[in-house]
């Protein structure tokens, strides 16, 4: 037996193998390292995001980044390229909020919806029937009223902060600085989207005018002009 061992260890090919054959061995036989288990973060709530959502962007760190971005882009219908816009807008922008990148970027993109055509008038229907307006109530399950009463509430729509801006514009005819929160980007497409009439706050087009001047931070100037332009 011992005639074998010397024969392998005097030849150095042999005794190679036979070491990487032991090693491989050994590794068989190391036990297993159990396997680190993931810790999750636990789900923000709704109120904490939207308390995240209205905070400067600069002050949030990299795991309220992430929550509020996912958040905000479900509930805007998960819309990619809202998103990404206003991740752009964000990272030149850090002293404002998530939310009001999202208004100023939902501004700035959405498209003019397409005016309705203009229906004729019907013509004046006869006097219901009493017979007639019961039977109207009777099938929808309604109750008529005499007159309008005074103690109901008319909702509104709500108007947004740009809309506000435009009818000031347009009660005075005066330019006015409309934003300087934004950078040289931001700020010249806020006014490309005044001067175009993008969206039904700023139309007819041509009906307000706007310019970016330039300094310590970008300035949008912006006036009710009035007319449209072909």
């Amino acid at each position: 037996m011992g005639g074998i061992y010397d024969t392998i260890l005097n030849d150095p090919a042999l005794a190679t193998q036979m070491r990487r054959a032991q090693n491989r061995t050994d590794y068989r036989n190391k036990p297993a390292k159990p396997k680190e288990r993931k810790t999750t973060m636990p789900r923000r709530g709704t109120k904490e995001l939207e308390t995240l959502s209205e905070r400067k962007w600069g002050e949030l760190t990299p795991g309220e980044r992430r929550s509020v971005r996912n958040w905000m882009k479900r509930t805007h219908d998960d819309d990619t390229e809202l998103d990404l816009e206003t991740a752009d807008l964000l990272e030149h922008n850090q002293h404002i909020s998530i939310a009001r990148a999202y208004a100023i970027v939902h501004n700035i993109t959405t498209e003019p919806a397409e005016p309705e055509p203009t229906a004729p008038e019907p013509a004046a229907e006869p006097e219901p029937t009493a017979d007639t307006l019961q039977a109207l109530a009777d099938e929808n399950n309604i109750q008529w009223l005499d007159e309008w009463p005074d103690d109901a509430t008319t909702a509104h729509r709500r108007i947004g902060r740009w809309q506000k801006v435009a009818d000031a514009l347009r009660r005075t005819g005066r330019p006015a600085v409309i934003c300087d929160g934004l950078n040289r980007k931001g700020s010249l497409a806020l006014a490309r989207a005044i001067n175009e009439g993008r969206t039904g706050t700023w139309q007819p087009k041509g009906a307000y005018r706007a310019g970016v001047r330039d300094g310590d931070h970008p300035q949008v100037i912006a006036q009710y002009v009035g007319g449209t332009v072909s």
